[in-house]
């Protein structure tokens, strides 16, 4: 099943949540993953206008998505899933948009979690994975980084650190379908947390 349209739209929300209950009757599970890291430059350099559009895909995308299943969510104590991202607790040069948006959505799940006791939602940051996303930071936004936090990602990529993104996959896929402890709810954790390691299989 597939939906094709832009995350930022409103309609695409309602559309999937639309489409899922045609298919499956009910929702029980919502991993949101919708990411951009452009623009990447220094506060004083951004263009502000851009990071109003990563934003509404980075943040009001999740969120309307989420408003959008929520009822459903609720009669099937069902799970939200954030992918969320290292930076939005840890501040990278040029890196303020994204970093911005990312612990937004942390607070969200929180929120979320605060004012539905009928439901559990999760924050997971996959780590540095091999993605496009990877190659822009090596071959388009590096000159706009600090060296320092450059060279982390370009060593990680050289030495064959970088994950697999099948791992942290299997880890949003089965806290989709298990669930987890009441503890973990509305908490923020790295895929590779201890709390998380029975999930990897």
């Amino acid at each position: 099943m597939i939906l094709t349209g832009a995350s930022r739209e409103p309609e695409t929300a309602e559309k999937a949540v639309g489409l899922a209950l045609e298919h499956f009757g009910s929702i029980d599970s919502v991993v949101a993953n919708a990411g951009i890291l452009d623009p990447v430059d220094s506060i004083e350099k951004s263009d502000v206008n851009k990071w109003r559009k990563l934003f509404e895909i980075n943040f009001f995308s999740v969120a309307q998505l989420v408003q959008a299943a929520l009822p459903h969510l609720k009669k099937s104590h069902g799970r939200v899933v954030a992918v969320l991202s290292g930076a939005s607790k840890n501040a990278y040069y040029g890196w303020a948009a994204y970093g911005a948006s990312k612990a937004a959505l942390n607070h969200f799940i929180s929120t979320l979690v605060e004012e539905n006791i009928d439901i559990q939602a999760i924050s997971v940051a996959p780590g540095v994975v091999a993605t496009s996303m990877q190659k822009d930071i090596r071959e388009k936004f590096g000159k706009n980084m600090s060296e320092e936090s450059l060279k982390k990602f370009l060593d990680l990529h050289k030495n064959g650190d970088l994950l697999p993104p099948e791992i942290p996959a299997t880890v949003y896929t089965n806290l989709a379908v298990r669930g987890w402890p009441r503890e973990l709810n509305g908490r923020y954790y790295r895929v590779n947390d201890e709390v998380l390691k029975k999930y990897l299989a």
